[in-house]
């Protein structure tokens, strides 16, 4: 979970009521309303828990475990964020301090015994975290208007969203990067610039090898382009941010050449140009779902009416299934879409993300 001040990873405290979850940087707490009752008097929550539902309640900051907008609200004078759907609360520095304390009898009734007391907010604590990290396999849409409208045109969103404690600047200079140089080639010169700059197996090393990588810049049309570049803007932020902006880099760069690699190996006299950075972004996705396994990644069907949750770790398994049919469909002839080139690049993505995975990766990187 995350800090929404600051988006920090908070950290679990264990204290006599049951586990907490407070900001490093010492922003706020987050905790479950039945936690509370041991640190905060009942009526102070009882009180926040009414004003979330039947009172006028303001937007609060989001939730750190689901990621929807909580409720702000007033209670013995103090201004507090209740999520309604996780039935927990967010304290702001010094608004914990700011409320009632429990009366003896509330502090008695709250005084389990400890091996009870671990075990009841440890059930809840897990609890709350299945439910944000499965979510269910049919949900609701996605909170943000423009994630249902990209669901409606059949693009995959992620279901809350994960804070990152780093500009993604990376990411974005790629995003950018491929979008100024397929409008510089745009029109009749694109096909000119795909010829002399593309990727074809029957010579690989043209132009001193560079069209292994300058394929990877160059795109057919305006869907080609615009697939790949939602997919890495998708995954791309976290990844960055996990392994930093160096590691990204190399993993990218390193998924490009593996995908130009196994296509070559896959047909090595073809002459026909191979481009598009999907062998990149492909080690990207299989980064994110090693790194990110049960993010919640939302598909909408039925033009909204129905949406499908599903954790990163089944969704890439899906896609990874995908693939192989393409890779039939590639070797049969069907398709012009190089597979290969695809699970090329998701080979190496995985293998990096899983070197680099129990690193702890600090600064820019």
């Amino acid at each position: 979970m995350r800090c929404p001040r600051c988006s920090a990873t908070l950290v679990g405290v264990l204290t006599p009521p049951g586990r907490v979850w407070d900001c490093p940087a010492g922003h706020g707490r987050f905790a479950l309303l039945g936690i509370l009752r041991g640190l905060v008097g009942r009526g102070a929550l009882d009180g926040a828990w009414k004003s979330a539902f039947w009172g006028n309640p303001g937007q609060g900051c989001r939730c750190p475990s689901c990621a929807r907008t909580m409720a702000e609200v007033e209670t013995a004078g103090v201004r507090v964020d209740v999520c309604r759907r996780c039935q927990g609360l967010w304290l702001d520095r010094g608004e914990e301090q700011a409320l009632p304390r429990p009366t003896r009898t509330e502090a008695t009734e709250a005084g389990l015994p400890q091996d009870a007391r671990t075990t009841l907010a440890k059930a809840q604590v897990d609890h709350l975290q299945r439910r944000h990290q499965q979510g269910e396999p049919i949900g609701d849409a996605p909170d943000e208007g423009w994630k249902q409208v990209a669901g409606v045109f059949g693009l995959p969103v992620e279901i809350g969203v994960m804070g990152t404690r780093r500009t993604p600047w990376a990411t974005w200079s790629l995003c950018g990067g491929l979008a100024l140089v397929f409008l510089a080639t745009l029109g009749s010169g694109l096909q000119a610039a795909i010829q002399a700059w593309g990727f074809i197996p029957d010579v690989p090393f043209r132009h001193g090898g560079l069209t292994w990588l300058t394929a990877a810049l160059l795109h057919a049309g305006w869907l080609h382009l615009i697939g790949n570049l939602w997919f890495l803007w998708l995954t791309g932020d976290n990844v960055e941010d996990a392994l930093g902006r160096r590691r990204f880099l190399i993993l990218f760069t390193a998924a490009v050449l593996a995908g130009g690699l196994v296509h070559l190996m896959g047909d090595p006299r073809s002459s026909v140009p191979c481009v598009g950075a999907s062998g990149g972004i492909s080690g990207v996705l299989l980064a994110y779902a090693i790194l990110f396994p049960h993010a919640q990644i939302g598909k909408c069907w039925f033009y909204g009416a129905l949406w499908l949750r599903f954790p990163a770790w089944a969704w890439i398994a899906l896609w990874m299934g995908g693939q192989l049919i393409l890779v039939w469909q590639q070797v049969q002839g069907y398709t012009n879409v190089s597979a290969m080139a695809h699970l090329g690049g998701a080979a190496a993505g995985a293998v990096l993300a899983l070197w680099w995975r129990n690193l702890r990766i600090d600064g820019g990187g």
